[in-house]
C-alpha cells in the first residue's frame, strides 16, 4: 500500500449533522416532502445537483440550491483524525476525492482545523474530469499521485464512495461517521468497516 485516497464528507470532517439539516430547512420552505435521512445518505457522495434530481425530481435543482443556504453548515472535526493523518503522511502519499466544490471544501478544512498540506493533491468537483460514482474519478487521482490501482485504498462514508472504488477496482474501507451503517455497507459487499478514520491505522 502506497496511497490513501479519502472522501471529505463524513469521513474527514463531521460535517452530516448539518448538511442534513439544512437539506430538510430548504425542502419544508419549498414545500417537498424531505426523503428519510437513509434515503438521503443513499446519495451523498454524488455531486450536488445530482443528488438533489434523484431526491426531488419535481424541483428545479436551481431553485433549491438558491434557498439552501451552504454557509449555515456547521462541520465539526471528527476526534482523533488530525493526528493520524500526521503519523500516515510520513509512510504514505495522502489525497482527497470529493464531490464538494473546491471553494466550499477550502472554507469547511479551514472550519475544523484541517491543513491542506497533509495531502499531496486534493480532487473536487472544480478540478476533476470526472465524478463519482465514476471508476475514472479515482483514476485520475492516482494517477495524479504516480500510483497503480493494486497500491491504493480509498475511505469513504456512502455505498457511493464503495461504488466508486469498485468501478476503479481499488480496496475500499467503509466509516459509520456519514450515516452509512456497518448493514447496508456489509449489503453492498464492503467487508472493511471502522468506526472512523481515527481507527485506520489498526486495520492497516
Amino acid at each position: 500500500m502506497k496511497s490513501i485516497i479519502f472522501d471529505f464528507d463524513g469521513t474527514l470532517s463531521d460535517s452530516m449533522p448539518s448538511i442534513w439539516k439544512e437539506y430538510r430547512i430548504t425542502s419544508y420552505k419549498l414545500g417537498l416532502k424531505p426523503v428519510e435521512m437513509g434515503v438521503f445518505t443513499e446519495f451523498v457522495g454524488l455531486p450536488w445537483r445530482i443528488l438533489i434530481e434523484k431526491i426531488h425530481p419535481e424541483i428545479d435543482v436551481d431553485e433549491f440550491s438558491r434557498v439552501y443556504r451552504g454557509e449555515m453548515e456547521s462541520p465539526k472535526p471528527i476526534k482523533g483524525v488530525k493526528e493520524v493523518l500526521r503519523r500516515l503522511m510520513g509512510r504514505y502519499k495522502l489525497a482527497i476525492l470529493t464531490s464538494r466544490g473546491g471553494e466550499s471544501l477550502k472554507i469547511d478544512m479551514g472550519k475544523i482545523g484541517l491543513d491542506e498540506g497533509f495531502f499531496e493533491i486534493i480532487f473536487h468537483k472544480n478540478n476533476s474530469n470526472y465524478h463519482k460514482p465514476e471508476g475514472k474519478a479515482l483514476e485520475e487521482v492516482v494517477n495524479a499521485l504516480g500510483s497503480l490501482k493494486n497500491e491504493c485504498v480509498y475511505i469513504g462514508d456512502s455505498v457511493i464512495d464503495a461504488e466508486t472504488a469498485r468501478q476503479f477496482g481499488c480496496e475500499f474501507i467503509g466509516v459509520l461517521s456519514g450515516g452509512t451503517t456497518e448493514k447496508r455497507f456489509m449489503e453492498v459487499g464492503v467487508s472493511r468497516v471502522i468506526e472512523t478514520v481515527s481507527d485506520l491505522e489498526s486495520l492497516l
